[in-house]
């Protein structure tokens, strides 16, 4: 473009004469010449001043960008435009998080304190226009414009005139603003404007990329502490199992596919006396060694297919080699994070060795009782029959005979069927528990009477000594069925000509003797004590700890009759009374058994 730069004055020598024609045209190329040079310089200076401002906004393009604190940017961003334009006040103010209000993210300057942090409401001042249009603006005198808010000039003491605001975009948006002001009128130029928006375009990348960074902290947090959180009630979870499973009666057993054992619980280590190192990692055939089983294991027929929980009895052997019962369930163990994904099995073992136990002696209790209820029906069937078919026939010793006879088992099924609903009474806790006082040795001498007849019978002699007067607080007829199956053993088991006592004393613990079984444990006090000693056959050793036992009957009775219930019926009755029964016994030698109940001071 052609414009007047400056002028060449060409002043004549003062006489008068006029410029020839080659003078003028060498003063206008002297001209050209010097406008040309002007021209080049203000080039240059326009170049360089071009320059640096370029190596400025990039070194505050760096500076801007080189932190990811959202806090830390909007200082350098409001530091660096009060710096570059050399103004009075600059902030800058962005969009908060729901979008409907700004507020002052930093500020530099004059007033700077009081406007950091506050915010503004939709459509107040410059600065709302400028982020919801997404132009600049550059005012002169903000008095003069009917945007401008000038709240706060009475609260800082700045009057504002002249007003630069840029707005901040980033991906389309307008994110915010950067307001430079200053208290002098038209101090901005469209200069001023291009540097700003300069700066503008830098802080818009920084504050996007701080506020990413924040948000993924924000997140990074969030998911830290969700996973502590998650972590924490997992291990609460597993706690809470392990405590389950050592808890539990039952033995548990955990395997893998292949049947090697990973876990036993508490249970199952007292079950099977393996510790837990001993079996890892082993099969769980660990506890079939050595027998056949009475089924294939169940996780091993699991892993031949089998999903669905099972149950069976098994038979399994111990770390001693001793054998138990138990009933197994089986159960498929699934992987939590793959859906219908086997991965093992969870063994659960309750020990039924005493219910089969039971059983047996239960069957055995039946066979017994069925034998005993036969012999006695049996014989007053054929008497009663013998007595109706030939009663004119008999003679009348012979007609006596056998209803003597009828009698006696006509009792002896009056007994068995009296043991029997003892039993039952215990059983279902029926027991009379009315007490009243009881002479001990008194009851003694009568059940003695009672059962001389059947001791005479084979000879035997039978007596009774020792203190005269045992008083004991009890139910006389539980303590008398008591004495009554002492004596009755004691004949029962004792050969022809042998020799019964029933003896009666006052102990306490200290003056506990060999001859009174059990005196040893009883408590401080005076007990009432009466021991029936006999002479008969004995109990072997390995029988002595379960003559208590219901059903139990010691293997060298040979043909004695009985049901095994006397003594069991014994024990419930004088432990119901707070009392203790013992026995000590060489066998081919004879038997002593004791009971014990707290004296009855008079």
């Amino acid at each position: 473009q052609e414009q007047v730069v400056g002028l060449v004055e060409v002043l004549d020598d003062g006489l008068g004469r006029s410029l020839a024609e080659e003078e003028v045209v060498l003063a206008r190329l002297l001209a050209n010449q010097i406008a040309s040079a002007i021209e080049a310089a203000h080039l240059t200076e326009v170049t360089r001043r071009y320059m640096v401002e370029a190596t400025t906004l990039n070194s505050i393009g760096q500076v801007i960008t080189s932190s990811l604190d959202l806090h830390q940017t909007l200082s350098i961003i409001a530091d660096h435009a009060h710096w570059l334009l050399d103004v009075e006040a600059a902030s800058v103010i962005l969009r908060d998080e729901e979008g409907d209000a700004l507020w002052f993210g930093a500020a530099a300057g004059e007033g700077a304190d009081f406007v950091r942090g506050q915010r503004l409401a939709n459509g107040q001042g410059i600065v709302n226009w400028v982020v919801q249009h997404g132009e600049p603006q550059m005012v002169p005198d903000a008095s003069q414009d009917p945007r401008w808010f000038a709240g706060w000039d009475k609260e800082t003491g700045f009057v504002t005139r002249s007003v630069l605001c840029v707005p901040l975009r980033t991906k389309g948006q307008t994110i915010g603003a950067i307001e430079a002001l200053n208290k002098a009128s038209g101090v901005f130029d469209e200069k001023d404007q291009t540097l700003l928006t300069s700066i503008a375009a830098s802080a818009a990348i920084a504050i996007e990329n701080a506020r990413l960074y924040q948000e993924l902290r924000h997140r990074a947090g969030s998911l830290e502490e969700t996973v502590a959180r998650r972590t924490r009630e997992l291990q609460a979870e597993r706690d809470r199992t392990q405590a389950i499973l050592e808890a539990v009666g039952e033995a548990v057993i955990v395997t893998d596919l292949r049947g090697r054992i990973q876990y036993l619980n508490p249970a199952a280590v007292a079950l099977t006396g393996f510790s837990y190192e001993e079996v890892a990692g082993q099969s769980s055939r660990v506890w079939q060694q050595g027998q056949e089983a009475s089924e294939p294991f169940a996780p091993e027929l699991a892993v031949l297919g089998m999903t669905q929980t099972q149950g069976t009895e098994v038979v399994s052997r111990r770390k001693d080699g001793t054998l138990y019962d138990a009933l197994m369930t089986v159960a498929p163990l699934f992987d939590s994070q793959e859906q219908g994904q086997l991965i093992g099995h969870v063994c659960v073992q309750r020990d039924i060795t005493p219910i089969k136990e039971a059983e047996r002696l239960k069957d055995q209790f039946v066979s017994n009782v069925s034998h005993e209820l036969r012999t006695p029906l049996s014989i007053i069937t054929l008497l009663g029959g013998n007595l109706d078919m030939l009663y004119e026939r008999l003679p009348d010793e012979k007609r006596r005979k056998m209803i003597q006879d009828i009698r006696e088992h006509a009792q002896v099924l009056d007994d068995l069927i009296g043991d029997i609903l003892e039993i039952s009474r215990i059983e279902g806790g029926r027991v009379s528990m009315d007490r009243e006082p009881v002479y001990l040795m008194r009851l003694a001498i009568e059940e003695v009477e009672k059962q001389r007849p059947l001791a005479q019978k084979k000879s035997q002699a039978l007596q009774v000594t020792g203190a005269r007067r045992l008083a004991v607080w009890g139910n006389r007829e539980q303590l008398r069925l008591v004495v009554r199956n002492l004596l009755n053993n004691a004949i029962k088991y004792t050969p022809r000509q042998g020799r019964i006592t029933c003896e009666g004393t006052i102990l306490r613990a200290e003056s506990a003797t060999s001859g009174w079984p059990g005196s040893e444990a009883l408590g401080a006090g005076r007990w009432a004590a009466l021991r029936v000693i006999d002479t008969g056959i004995g109990i072997s050793p390995e029988d002595l700890p379960n003559v208590y036992d219901r059903f139990y009957r010691v293997k060298s009775e040979g043909n004695v009759s009985g049901t095994g219930l006397g003594l069991s019926i014994a024990k419930e009755l004088i432990e119901a009374h707070n009392g203790l029964i013992a026995a000590a016994s060489i066998p081919g030698q004879g038997s002593t058994f004791a009971i014990y109940l707290p004296l009855q001071e008079e």
